[in-house]
This record gives structure tokens, C-alpha cells and sequence, in this order.
């Protein structure tokens, strides 16, 4: 069996056979602006909220102010390079803390649009409001490409 490989946006793929036109592409979303919530460092289980953590910054750096003025409780201690080490207590939020999120148990978004890797010629698109809808079309789909490759 002979195929062609096609780079596409740094990445190597297997040209399909088909057209784009013979393809559809299925898809789940769980966007962070509807799916997700900005959370706690308690609420996410934060490895440094739980435990502390140690942050390591050269003296007199900008980092070194940020640690200082951060609000957060510390001892610290400089090595012979002027290396300033920050020891973090556990219990306080972390510099990610505005990072974090907790998922909201949405359903996905269930999306189904025509073509492939290299387009959608059609522009055709389609957001299912039923996940068994999307399943359904999904297995059409893949029945009728299993018909015209098996014949």
C-alpha cells in the first residue's frame, strides 16, 4: 500500500484518497468562557497551596520585588551567587492562583462541519444540540466512507 505524506502547519499527515469534500470533521468543545470557572488554589487541589512551594531569583531582580510584595508569607535565605531562595508556607495562593479553573460538568459542544485537515469546502456546519445526534451523524457518516472504500 503506497500513500503520500502532505506537511501540514508542521505536521505530517497521510493525504487522504478522497476529496475534502468526501470527509466531515467531528468535534468536542468545552470552551473555558462557558464551560469552565475561575477557581481556588483549595478548590483545585494546588499542589503549592498544599504544600508550599520554593521560588529562586536573582537579587535585586524584579522577580525578587514581586515575592516581597506579594502579600504572601515567606523566609528566604541567599546563596554565595546572589541567588535569593523564597520558601513559600502552604495554605496561601500560589502566583497561578488567578490561573486556575474548575470545570463546570457542561455538556460539550457537539460539532460536526464538512471537510477535513485541508478545509471545509462547503463551509457547512453543524452544532448539535443532542449528543446522540452528533453520534448518529458521526456513524453515518462512517458507514457510507466504509461503502465507497470496501465498495
Amino acid at each position: 500500500m503506497s500513500f503520500q505524506l502532505m506537511r501540514i502547519g508542521g505536521v505530517m499527515r497521510i493525504l487522504p484518497r478522497l476529496e475534502p469534500t468526501a470527509f466531515r470533521t467531528f468535534s468536542l468543545h468545552q470552551p473555558s468562557r462557558t464551560h469552565f470557572r475561575k477557581a481556588t488554589c483549595a478548590e483545585v487541589d494546588c499542589q503549592h497551596y498544599l504544600n508550599g512551594w520554593i521560588t529562586t531569583v536573582p537579587k535585586g531582580s524584579q522577580d525578587e520585588h514581586l515575592c516581597r510584595t506579594s502579600g504572601r508569607k515567606f523566609t528566604e535565605s541567599i546563596d554565595e551567587e546572589n541567588l535569593i531562595t523564597f520558601e513559600f508556607e502552604a495554605g496561601q495562593p500560589c502566583f497561578r492562583a488567578s490561573r486556575h479553573e474548575k470545570f463546570l460538568e457542561r455538556e460539550a459542544i457537539h460539532v460536526a462541519r464538512d471537510g477535513d485537515f485541508r478545509g471545509n469546502p462547503t463551509g457547512a456546519k453543524r452544532i448539535h444540540t443532542k449528543p446522540e445526534l452528533w453520534r448518529e451523524e458521526f456513524a453515518e457518516h462512517q458507514d457510507g466512507l466504509n461503502k465507497v472504500i470496501n465498495g
